[in-house]
């Protein structure tokens, strides 16, 4: 476990992975000059660094820092959240990492980062930093940062995490909301049309009673009702509905919300009750003696005659037809002239024995 001092103490964490040998020892020359340093607690984070590291491990006890190193480690990221200033030069891992657990950031200005000084320029605007340009001022920035007050935290996320995740919730929660209530309105329709088709089946088929009123337009052929696996299937998904919609109104009122939970109970009454026409329904249109998968449809009287079985043979084809009564008009028309010749030859035979 890290232990950074006595309450009132400030840490530091130095980067100077990267930073070789020379420049670091130049640098822990530096951070000694600091008139707070017997204050401070220097955390060097040597990465990978061999030389670096090295550079710390000699400088440091002979110019009586206090000071500890580490490099690849699990705990690196704890070591940083002790900060309460960064030395690094200005790459956007040391810059976001500064920022993430609330540290100024004391950029070290040179070559080796592109872009160095104008990065610098937007940390000390935004209030989040400054630079050191040049190794002999890094002790000078050092104590301006630790005076300055703390910066106030930075949002880390989270609570946008949070509304994401409320938001995704939600829209999952009114997303199964939408499809049960569809799955609820079709069960509700299939009921109601069931229903009718098996009211109306009774209706036409019932024995006549009272006076009936026969005028109007004729009534439209009533709608098979459906057969008894189907009306099995339809008890079973209403079942189901109903099932859900008990959960559905016992999550309403352990959650509180009354409304919610009154719509779901009225909505239960109301499948309650079309399973109840339903029931009532089909069983008036079997006492009427209409089977369900059927229609009720007139039905022909007992004793009734069939009628007549009609003719199934295929039309003749017309043109045939035409063809037929030309071929016979012809051969009538072939016999009326040959007898006309045969009486004109005997006539004349006859005027010939007359002479």
């Amino acid at each position: 476990m890290l232990v950074v001092g006595p309450i009132g103490e400030r840490a530091v964490v130095v980067e100077v992975a990267g930073l070789g040998a020379e420049l670091t020892g130049q640098l822990v020359m530096q951070l000694s000059l600091a008139e707070v340093s017997d204050r401070i607690t220097y955390l060097f984070d040597a990465g990978a660094d061999v030389d670096a590291a090295a550079a710390v491990r000699r400088q440091v006890p002979v110019l009586g820092l206090r000071a500890k190193l580490f490099g690849q480690s699990a705990d690196a990221g704890r070591y940083w959240r002790a900060a309460d200033v960064v030395v690094a030069r200005p790459r956007s891992r040391a810059i976001a990492r500064a920022m993430l657990v609330g540290a100024r950031l004391l950029a070290l200005v040179d070559d080796e980062v592109p872009g160095a000084a104008r990065t610098v320029t937007a940390l000390e605007q935004r209030g989040r930093g400054a630079g050191a340009r040049g190794i002999l001022l890094v002790s000078s920035g050092l104590e301006a940062l630790l005076r300055a007050s703390p910066p106030p935290p930075a949002a880390d996320g989270a609570d946008h995490v949070v509304d994401v995740v409320w938001t995704v919730a939600s829209e999952r929660r009114a997303v199964i909301e939408e499809r049960r209530s569809a799955a609820r309105a079709e069960t509700h329709s299939r009921l109601k049309d069931a229903t009718a088709a098996a009211a109306a089946a009774a209706r036409q088929s019932a024995v006549a009673g009272d006076l009936e009123d026969l005028g109007g337009a004729p009534a439209e052929p009533a709608a098979d009702i459906p057969g008894e696996a189907d009306l099995a299937s339809l008890a079973r998904e209403a079942a189901e509905r109903k099932q859900q919609l008990v959960r559905d109104v016992d999550a309403a009122r352990r959650a509180g919300d009354h409304a919610n939970m009154h719509r779901l109970l009225q909505e239960l009454a109301a499948l309650d009750k079309e399973l109840a026409d339903l029931d009532a329904a089909t069983r008036a249109a079997r006492a009427a003696g209409v089977k369900p998968g059927a229609n009720g449809g007139p039905r022909p009287a007992a004793g009734t005659p069939r009628p007549p079985p009609q003719d199934r043979r295929p039309p003749e084809d017309p043109l045939a037809e035409l063809k037929r009564k030309a071929a016979s008009s012809n051969r009538r028309s072939s016999a009326s002239v040959e007898d006309e010749l045969a009486a004109l030859k005997r006539k004349m035979s006859e005027t010939s024995k007359k002479k």
